[in-house]
């Protein structure tokens, strides 16, 4: 038994990770309840997942918070933006589908919503680690969504998962309000962490033959 509840054991370890993930969950919703601050929220939760999956972190409520205040404005912004065009290409799918004729334009809006998701979850991504303006951070996304296709198919499911989950059943609905967006958000955690290597590799080695110059 003092195996087990050893503090520096592994069920003590992870166990404390998932407690951590769930309390990170709680803090996501109840921020993303005014629906613009979903943006800042979402950058929030994924600055704090990403430290976990590192095993940098800390006090997860106060890192959440930090993030949630640094990237306020932009990621209302972002979220602003998003909410625009998902309106208009809401309507857009709805028009099409009643319009007889409107088979092509119809599947060609259902591509630019895909595509509309993934730049919205990796704007949201990029704002949780770097800063900058957006600008540049929606133009990155796209970039990185053109370079990783594959990888932000299956990250952009994950994205919409909860969503999907209780829009069919709401027996999940503990489950989503515990771990329905940090679960499937560590899981992005896990692919876009390469990316963030790779970005964050190529820029210190740009630096290091900048100042040997």
């Amino acid at each position: 038994m003092g195996g087990l509840f050893n503090p520096e054991g592994k069920f003590m370890r992870y166990g404390g990770k998932l407690w951590d993930m769930m309390w990170l969950n709680v803090l996501t919703l109840i921020c993303s309840i005014p629906i613009i601050t979903i943006g800042p929220s979402l950058a929030a939760m994924h600055y704090v997942l990403l430290k976990i999956y590192r095993d940098e972190e800390s006090n997860i409520t106060k890192l959440f918070f930090k993030s949630f205040a640094q990237n306020l404005k932009q990621g209302i912004a972002i979220q602003i933006l998003f909410l625009v065009v998902a309106y208009l290409l809401g309507i857009s799918l709805r028009t099409f589908w009643a319009w007889e004729a409107g088979g092509i334009l119809f599947w060609l809006a259902v591509v630019a919503s895909v595509v509309v998701v993934c730049i919205w979850m990796w704007s949201l991504i990029l704002l949780s680690r770097y800063t900058n303006t957006v600008i540049q951070l929606l133009k990155t996304a796209l970039a990185i969504c053109a370079v990783h296709p594959i990888r932000t198919v299956f990250m952009a499911l994950m994205f919409v998962l909860p969503g999907f989950i209780l829009l069919f059943t709401d027996k999940v609905f503990v489950f989503v309000l515990v771990l329905g967006l940090t679960g499937p958000g560590l899981v992005q955690t896990l692919w876009y962490n390469g990316v963030f290597v790779k970005m964050e590799t190529a820029q210190e080695e740009a630096n290091e033959e900048a100042a040997s110059e």
